[in-house]
């Protein structure tokens, strides 16, 4: 029984060098007498096929070594802030009241002004005081004499 070309156009026989392009299609549709060369590229860059058992495998312990590593990590944090809290200079909230925080802060500024108030005072006294006269610099113009 004859088969058809798939690539087998009705006006090819029409067409010059339709023979050499028909043969030039079967050749290519036939199966190529080559090695299949993918695995040895694949694996020498680090990619090999493995069964469904062994990737199956594979990601369970990637999954599980992730799992471990953020849980490592939770639990050196939770020490970390346990040791803080057991300082003995461990900084504790103190126990103001809004009352006292402002209590305080008027306070502070009263202070404030007394000393900007007695500053002033200093400064009036020293304006005050008579002010020394200076010695006469001496003359340094030259004299008749001089000449």
């Amino acid at each position: 029984m004859m088969f058809r070309d798939p690539h087998h156009r009705p006006d090819d026989d029409a067409r010059p060098g339709a023979d050499a392009e028909s043969s030039l299609r079967r050749a290519c549709d036939r199966p190529a007498s080559t090695p299949d060369l993918t695995d040895a590229i694949m694996s020498r860059l680090g990619y090999t096929r493995v069964d469904a058992r062994r990737a199956r495998w594979a990601r369970r312990r990637r999954h599980a070594m992730r799992f471990l590593t953020v849980f490592a990590l939770l639990g050196v944090i939770a020490v970390g802030v346990h040791l803080s809290g057991q300082r003995a200079d461990a900084r504790r909230p103190a126990e103001t009241t809004v009352a006292t925080a402002l209590g305080n802060d008027v306070t502070r500024h009263v202070e404030n002004t007394r000393s900007a108030a007695k500053l002033m005072s200093n400064l009036v006294r020293l304006r005050d005081l008579p002010t020394v006269a200076e010695p006469d610099a001496p003359d340094l113009t030259p004299s008749s004499d001089d000449r």
